[in-house]
């Protein structure tokens, strides 16, 4: 009897190791620290990073310039990391759940939030970006700023930036 247990067992790991059902999607952090936004004119190819600014096909690039991971606010200022999703083919995306954690914010409307989330499908075997840019002064609140990476509900990338107290102009 005992025998037939452990054969059970044993079977049903089996089983889901194959299955990956209990493996999450691998995952490289790339790059972090803050990064440039280029936006370049591009008409002849169509890409998913593309936007239509003015009646133009503007290619937005996102470009690293510093690792660090203590941030000095500033509006403007674009901070992160970038990431590539491995191992699967490549016309394959991956459903991922973003959070962004951070310091309470009040926006205009009164609303307080320290916690910001979207979803989004990701290919493999491109590199992806996860970035923050500070547009309003409420957006600058010192502190830890955290993102995340989720896949079906299992955080599978984590990084830290610590946002520097605003200096006092005398």
């Amino acid at each position: 009897m005992k025998q037939i247990l452990l054969l059970a067992i044993f079977s049903l790991l089996f089983n889901n190791s194959l299955l990956g059902s209990d493996k999450p999607i691998d995952i490289r952090l790339v790059s972090f620290g803050l990064y440039e936004e280029i936006k370049v004119i591009k008409v002849e190819k169509t890409d998913t990073e593309e936007q239509i600014i003015g009646g133009k096909k503007i290619h937005v690039v996102i470009k690293h310039l510093k690792t660090v991971d203590l941030i000095n606010p500033e509006i403007g200022k674009i901070f992160g990391f970038e990431f590539k999703l491995l191992g699967k083919d490549d016309k394959n995306k991956e459903k991922l759940t973003i959070v962004h954690i951070h310091p309470e914010m009040t926006l205009p409307n009164g609303k307080k939030i320290s916690i910001q989330y979207y979803d989004t499908k990701k290919s493999f075997n491109t590199i992806h970006h996860c970035n923050m840019l500070f547009e309003k002064e409420y957006e600058l609140n010192s502190g830890i700023w955290t993102i995340q990476i989720f896949n079906d509900d299992i955080k599978i990338l984590e990084k830290s930036f610590t946002l520097k107290e605003k200096r006092k102009v005398k």
